[in-house]
């Protein structure tokens, strides 16, 4: 179990003392803001729990609360919160409930009570290595007749809900994003479920889809432990829904804003139609000679709505590389480090720039030309 703790240092100070043999891994994260907190928490896979001081990110719990619920779907972390001073029926409280946190990892002052339930689960960690709260026993549910909320009444889950999202979510049908990689091992699904992640931020509801049928997903099943069976094709892992059918697609796009399909390898793809005439098109590509050798037929079949993401590439190279991509220089990125498929990077900038669709592309014309690096054609002076 490894702890980070986002609060001032006395706090920090406060739960350190329970670590008076160093037998435990208690950090403290030196940030504040809401956009600190979410670089140093989004993509570092090294925290196991977060214990976050509501009142020393902001006075106002709304901006706060507005972090977590995006944290929540985007990181893996057991989430401690230090409510300091707010009551037990406090619309705080209900929120909190709301996103899902468990009301035993919930403490209305530090003290004694926090500082038990931390060393029970610095114990706990250190003993199993790792640690998953137990389960709440389920409240009989009583039927009630319909009834009107005041707005004090509504948690940040139900007042989303009713909220009207910007941008706009697509109105009739999901928009669909087709990933696929220029050569095995590139990192397909691991941009694909980036490009998940990203949209569950941006509060969107999102499917991933085993366009290939590579049972990779089942196996992961075995590995992660917040995993739950719909049927025998679907499921969620870490709160993702994941479809292993491609045939339910028609199902998919009724029912959530977007789905995105992981088709493997481009060479592997039996009906390329099905790629081509998806809303978004991505490529996964990498620089090295083993990855890139089937770029050229990628570059053949692109109609120029192709983007492409590169995969491995040092900072360095990457002005040299756009070059090289010549007249897709400009949908030409470079993937960030994600070395866990279900912890967010945290590059919204990048899957912003991937995903956002793009109209009518007119046919390009094929000309002949000198070649580069990757076959592709240099633009014309």
């Amino acid at each position: 179990m490894i702890l980070g703790i986002i609060s001032d240092p006395s706090v920090y100070r406060q739960v350190s003392m329970l670590n008076f043999r160093g037998n435990y891994d208690i950090r403290h994260i030196a940030a504040r803001s809401p956009s600190e907190i979410r670089k140093a928490l989004e993509g570092d896979t090294a925290f196991t729990h977060i214990l976050m001081d509501i009142d020393y990110i902001h006075q106002n719990a709304d901006v706060p609360l507005e972090l977590l619920s995006r944290l929540i779907n985007t990181t893996n972390y057991c989430w401690l919160i230090l409510a300091n001073g707010y009551m037990p029926d406090s619309r705080l409280m209900r929120d909190l409930l709301a996103l899902g946190i468990e009301r035993e990892n919930i403490f209305l002052q530090g003290g004694t009570a926090m500082k038990a339930r931390i060393s029970q689960l610095l114990q706990l960690g250190t003993e199993e290595g790792s640690f998953s709260p137990p389960p709440l026993m389920e409240e009989p549910q009583v039927e009630s007749s319909p009834s009107i909320l005041p707005p004090s009444q509504i948690d940040i889950v139900a007042g989303k809900a009713m909220a009207i999202k910007r941008p706009p979510r697509p109105a009739t049908k999901a928009v669909t994003v087709a990933v696929a990689g220029a050569s095995p091992r590139i990192g397909t699904t691991t941009q694909a479920l980036q490009l998940l992640l990203f949209l569950r931020a941006k509060d969107y509801s999102c499917a991933y889809l085993d366009m290939c049928s590579s049972g990779k997903m089942e196996q992961l099943l075995d590995i992660y432990e917040s995993c739950d069976r719909i049927n025998g094709h679907e499921f969620t892992i870490q709160g993702q829904h994941i479809i292993t059918n491609g045939k339910l697609l028609m199902q998919a796009r009724s029912e959530y804003d977007y789905v995105i399909c992981d088709y493997g390898p481009y060479q592997d793809i039996l009906e390329p139609v099905s790629f081509w005439e998806k809303d978004v098109k991505i490529m996964v590509a990498g620089t090295k000679p083993w990855e890139s050798a089937q770029l050229p037929a990628v570059f053949e079949d692109d109609d120029g709505s192709l983007r492409y993401i590169f995969s491995f590439v040092p900072s360095a190279d990457e002005t040299s590389v756009r070059e090289q991509m010549a007249e897709s220089a400009d949908k030409t990125y470079f993937a960030p480090y994600a070395p866990d498929y279900f912890s967010y990077s945290g590059a919204d900038e990048l899957y912003s720039a991937l995903v956002d669709c793009p109209g009518p592309s007119p046919a390009q014309t094929k000309e002949k030309g000198l070649r580069f690096l990757f076959n592709r054609k240099k633009k014309k002076q």
